[in-house]
């Protein structure tokens, strides 16, 4: 058949303990997807899919199934640019498979590149950087502002803070001490509630979070909520962010109905989450047609993927502070170009080479 599909397990293990209000991670399985085709015997294109447990509306597994019919449908086609076409995650029933589509996507790209890891041609300029925010993760007080200091220390004008559960009275008290030393001119603070919260305390909490000069809260309440998004949305307190919320809208109708029903102030867009660069691509072009802001986040991908979603922000001149902070998260992550500045700027350094060995020592299993 012309496309030929490969893919290989690996799972990520973490540096620490990372905390969220949904639990705390300590490892990320996810698989390498290697995309060839007979026209190119001699190019490769390599996406990753990882889905978050909990989170995505898929699982390994289910990708894993859809692998074999994904192989079935591509005997069918020797297009090479089949994957380009805005239409083809519908014909092969892909919508509630974005991490899927993220990595189909990425490879397809690769595989159409000399250099496969450079997938959008106008932003392979190596002194390019992009500014990012400073993640702090949740856990133990002395590990918060053990995190925020080393942000601090490194010049980050950004940092983004979880919050939920028996911590918010402590990230609360935490940012109090913040403003006193550093105004919202020169720090950036964000939340990121990841839906903990119910209307009633989410309201409360965005009076005291719009009081302390926060950016945004991220998601402050469960997907699906969508009349109560609109009533804390209404009463224009702490700017409201989505991403989570995102997540079961697909089709560009439906998206455009969602923006102008609930009007959040910004979405938070994650290729791995919200279906793939085209997918994102479609929310961005709303954002600018309804005055939204927006900013790129990755999910928690190696390098590879980080270096696809840091490439796309730079493809669509996203502006402000991006969530691209995590390629230092792992023991075992893939050595790249990617690096982090002093003043946490994100940006790609010419004299590092990508590991190639790294790929050799994977378990690369043909779909069929």
């Amino acid at each position: 058949m012309p496309f030929l599909i490969k893919v290989a397990p690996h799972t990520l293990y973490f540096n620490f303990a990372a905390g969220t209000s949904r639990g705390t991670l300590r490892e990320k399985k996810i698989f390498y997807l290697q995309l060839r085709h007979t026209q190119l015997p001699h190019r490769i294109g390599i996406g990753e899919c990882g889905p978050i447990e909990g989170l995505s509306p898929e699982t390994l597994n289910d990708i894993s199934q859809k692998l074999t019919s994904l192989s079935v449908a591509l005997k069918k086609t020797d297009d090479l640019n089949f994957f380009l076409l805005p239409e083809w995650k519908y014909e092969l029933s892909l919508q509630h498979y974005p991490s899927l589509i993220f990595a189909i996507e990425m490879a397809c790209m690769g595989l159409c590149k000399e250099n496969p890891y450079q997938l959008f041609l106008n932003t392979d300029h190596p002194e390019q950087a992009i500014p990012i925010n400073g993640l702090i993760w949740m856990g133990q007080e002395s590990f918060l502002r053990e995190q925020i200091q080393e942000k601090l220390q490194q010049g980050y004008q950004c940092i983004k803070m979880k919050i939920g559960g028996d911590q918010t009275q402590q990230v609360l008290s935490i940012i109090r001490e913040l403003r006193r030393e550093y105004s919202a001119e020169k720090l950036m603070i964000r939340v990121d509630a990841n839906g903990y919260f119910d209307v009633q305390r989410a309201i409360q909490l965005s009076k005291e979070l719009k009081n302390l000069d926060v950016h945004s809260i991220e998601q402050p309440l469960a997907p699906g909520n969508i009349a109560h998004t609109k009533a804390l949305i209404s009463e224009k307190l702490c700017p409201v962010a989505l991403d989570e919320e995102l997540i079961s809208y697909h089709l560009p109708e439906e998206k455009e109905r969602f923006l102008q029903q609930v009007k959040p102030a910004y979405l938070v867009l994650k290729p791995s989450l919200h279906g793939g660069f085209s997918g994102c691509m479609e929310w961005i072009e709303l954002c600018k047609k309804y005055n939204i802001g927006w900013w790129i986040t990755s999910m928690l991908e190696s390098n590879l993927g980080l270096n696809a979603i840091a490439r796309f922000a730079l493809h669509v001149n996203a502006k402000g502070y991006q969530g691209l902070g995590t390629g230092g998260l792992y023991t075992n992550n893939i050595h790249s170009p990617i690096t982090i500045k002093h003043s946490g700027m994100l940006s790609f350094d010419s004299s590092k080479q990508w590991d190639e060995s790294f790929w050799q020592k994977l378990n690369w299993q043909q779909v069929t």
